[in-house]
């Protein structure tokens, strides 16, 4: 018999991630013309989806901090979680899709692109959630330095990591 994690996530969550990824257009310059963004199905390894026509071009991860950018040294994310996203490769199989990763700090939105370069630096700790009393709450996880995330006023960066056929 499969043991199933129970699900947190709840439509406030959700309600917070939509906001977020209202900013991040905004923010980026981005354009409903240029881009459609998806929310995924709960319980996928990523929040949303962005295309561009009919092709799947980029995901995105967000998440939540209730607390200050400054508060922690680093963020930790769920090992399993980042190594499902970037293994996800483009249609036509050559490479990986740019991940684009959202954090929602007390003092502000950052983002940084999640990919190998960044966290073949991150060291892989056992870690994560204690305050739900959920045993599979703590795994592997990366402990990525806040210092390489970027405030979001530096988000018109990001249509560089997409193909250019709809960069701006």
């Amino acid at each position: 018999m499969r043991n199933f994690r129970k699900f947190y996530e709840t439509a406030t969550d959700r309600d917070r991630e939509a906001n977020i990824i209202g900013r991040f257009m905004v923010l980026s310059g981005l354009s409903k013309q240029d881009i459609l963004i998806r929310a995924t199905p709960p319980g996928t390894a990523w929040d949303y989806s962005l295309f561009s026509g009919n092709e799947i071009v980029g995901l995105v991860e967000i998440k939540t901090r209730f607390v200050s950018s400054t508060t922690y040294p680093t963020l930790i994310l769920s090992a399993r979680k980042v190594d499902a996203l970037l293994s996800f490769t483009s249609p036509n199989g050559t490479n990986s899709l740019p991940v684009i990763l959202l954090v929602q700090y007390t003092d502000g939105l950052f983002w940084t692109p999640l990919n190998r370069i960044l966290l073949d630096s991150c060291p892989i700790q056992t870690g994560g959630r204690t305050d739900r009393g959920d045993s599979k709450d703590i795994e592997p996880v990366y402990h990525i330095p806040v210092a390489c995330l970027q405030p979001a006023s530096r988000l018109p960066y990001v249509v560089s990591l997409f193909p250019h056929s709809f960069r701006l």
